[in-house]
């Protein structure tokens, strides 16, 4: 690792890692992420070893690597946490599928039109639906509660959504602007 250069980024990488609470025990909340992508950056080349950075959270919470113009985004659920890197504004949701019926939740945040795609999908879609939103949330950084009240998800002409099934009971998504 020592006198490796950083690379530069030209496609998005996306790096998820199991039991991600073990790589460093003793940390919890934003310390754990903050550690878990600086880590992940270094590993990959992204950020030199011995490189001064430091994640800052914007006034919407969205964290942002200080000094740079490599985005990422970060996302957990379970014992698993993922991170998107790119050179470009970027939101990434993951979220375990837990068996729960979900149509109240979908009721309360989802747009008609979302519920209908609901309705006609499955149960499975709305994890299709949910990640978007956050992704989305990510992506704008104006936060989940912004986006939930009203901010739809299908047919956007904005930004582009890169729908995930990481496992078998894993789904993702990942926000781009167009």
């Amino acid at each position: 690792m020592a006198g490796r250069k950083h690379r530069h980024l030209t496609i998005m990488e996306l790096y998820v890692i199991e039991d991600y609470k073990e790589w460093f025990p003793a940390l919890t909340g934003q310390e754990l992420t903050d550690a878990l992508v600086l880590q992940l950056l270094v590993e990959h080349g992204l950020l030199e070893e011995n490189q001064e950075r430091t994640i800052i959270r914007l006034p919407g919470g969205k964290p942002v690597l200080s000094g740079g113009s490599l985005h990422f985004s970060v996302s957990h659920t379970g014992s698993v946490f993922a991170c998107a890197a790119w050179d470009q504004n970027l939101g990434l949701d993951i979220q375990k599928k837990d068996g729960r019926d979900r149509s109240r939740l979908a009721g309360r945040y989802f747009t008609r039109a979302e519920c209908r795609f609901l309705e006609e999908n499955g149960p499975d879609s709305f994890y299709r639906l949910w990640t978007r939103k956050e992704a989305y949330a990510k992506y704008t950084g104006q936060g989940l509660a912004a986006v939930i009240s009203g901010s739809p998800v299908l047919d956007r002409q904005d930004v582009e959504f890169l729908d995930l099934v990481l496992d078998e009971d894993l789904y993702g998504c990942i926000c781009i602007g167009k």
